[in-house]
């Protein structure tokens, strides 16, 4: 539409010019939220496997490895499924035990969770043997 000679346009007239302006504006306000969640959450992926790494270390030489696969867990799928604050708090209560031999030697016979009364980590270990029978 075009405006005679010398004529001033009303505020009206600049508003397809300031809606684009906004949409812009908001587009790319969107893109840089969607590029920083999605940084975020690909370094909360890179910590997350960073620090299941050294528990799955630290858990190889305590007794709570061993004793998930005779209780029938995965290592792998106990690291991955439970949160990581659980899994360090179990294994630092294993680590801490002082009935490491009583322990390796119950677990090599094969006993079951009945045996394992002394053990603080019993209720997590022989809850979820329980559950999935």
């Amino acid at each position: 539409m075009a405006l005679p000679i010398g004529t001033v346009p009303t505020p009206l007239e600049h508003k397809p010019l300031i809606s684009l302006v906004v949409v812009a504006l908001f587009a790319a306000l969107s893109l840089l939220l969607a590029v920083g969640m999605i940084r975020a959450l690909v370094n909360n992926l890179r910590q997350g496997n960073a620090a299941r790494a050294a528990l799955a270390e630290r858990m190889q030489a305590a007794p709570l490895h061993q004793a998930l696969s005779t209780f029938g867990h995965d290592a792998r799928d106990y690291l991955y499924g439970e949160p990581l604050t659980r899994v360090e708090r179990h294994l630092r209560v294993c680590e801490a035990c002082t009935d490491h031999a009583r322990c390796r030697a119950l677990l090599s016979q094969g006993a079951d969770c009945s045996a394992f009364d002394f053990c603080p980590n019993r209720e997590a270990l022989c809850g979820a043997e329980r559950a999935a029978a």
